[in-house]
């Protein structure tokens, strides 16, 4: 049986987990058949990582201006909306823009645990609004620290 192709391996295992230890994803790829020297397979993880580590963050969301960020979008109630009209077919562009916002969120996070907290801390804060604006307010202080 031929050997599975090296990039391909290391690309799977580091995946899930971008940030996994370079000895841990060796361990995974040699019980996924890889039989390369550890020298070999260490350079392949870097170079691996390195250019999901690129492509991660070519597909980072842009930083909104300061200014843009305290708009307050109109509060709609659940209630105010029939359920039939939250899953139509015309809502369908609008729930894929926003997997493909969650998508970029987890691939400039690093993992689906640092995502979560972050979705937290939003929740936390009451609004997204509010979160940012906190954010600013850290962003301040470690700047001042700095």
């Amino acid at each position: 049986m031929p050997e599975p192709s090296t990039l391909s391996v290391v690309r799977e295992i580091l995946t899930p987990n971008l940030f996994l230890n370079t000895d841990e994803v060796i361990t995974r790829a040699r019980k996924k058949g890889l039989r390369l020297p550890d020298s070999e397979l260490r350079r392949a993880v870097i170079k691996t990582r390195s250019a999901m580590k690129a492509k991660a963050r070519e597909a980072a969301p842009t930083t909104v201006p300061a200014a843009a960020r305290h708009i307050v979008s109109p509060k709609v109630e659940p209630e105010a909306q029939p359920a039939s009209e939250t899953t139509s077919a015309t809502d369908l562009p609008s729930v894929f823009a926003n997997v493909v916002r969650v998508n970029g969120v987890l691939s400039a996070c690093g993992s689906v645990e640092i995502a979560r907290e972050v979705a937290e801390a939003v929740r936390a804060c009451g609004s997204v609004d509010a979160f940012l604006q906190h954010l600013d307010l850290v962003a301040e202080v470690r700047a001042v620290r700095a």
